[in-house]
């Protein structure tokens, strides 16, 4: 098997998985419900989908006077005052580090509002982990080796 063909099945590799990870979190931003949750993942590839890796939950709110809990698996996480912010409404960032695999949920809420999502999390040691993180190092080979098909389509550069 040539470069140029490895470099192809490792950026469709990559976009599948990217894509997973928009759809499984509902996006960066979802579109639906009254709180906007954001995840994000860090400088590790599986960030908010595996075990034992930080996932940054933030929380956007316009009433920066009501305390926002965040309540994952049933249990209370945070319950805290968000950060007024310049541009407008306050925030709310909490690190977690997901500690059971399978579909894990994560409820906000702040005065009546509330928000409710479900994200799917992986064993950072199962092989599908171990997948994951080759895939995410044969794009990167493949960029650096000039591959810029393997890059466009992954947001490598």
């Amino acid at each position: 098997m040539n470069t140029k063909t490895i470099a192809r099945y490792a950026a469709t590799g990559a976009a599948v998985a990217a894509a997973a990870v928009q759809l499984s979190t509902g996006s960066a931003t979802a579109a639906t419900g009254t709180i906007p949750i954001m995840f994000g993942v860090g400088s590790d590839l599986l960030g908010c989908q595996a075990t034992t890796v930080r996932c940054e939950i933030s929380v956007e709110v316009d009433d920066v006077t009501t305390p926002v809990s965040i309540v994952i698996n049933g249990k209370t996480m945070v319950t805290a005052l968000p950060a007024p912010s310049s541009a407008g409404p306050g925030f709310l960032v909490y690190q977690w580090f997901p500690d059971t695999a399978g579909t894990n949920t994560i409820t906000v809420t702040s005065g009546s509002q509330i928000r409710t999502v479900t994200i799917p999390i992986i064993d950072n040691n199962s092989p599908e982990a171990f997948i994951r993180r080759n895939q995410d190092a044969v794009r990167r080979f493949a960029c650096q080796s000039g591959s810029s098909a393997a890059c466009l389509s992954s947001g490598v550069k």
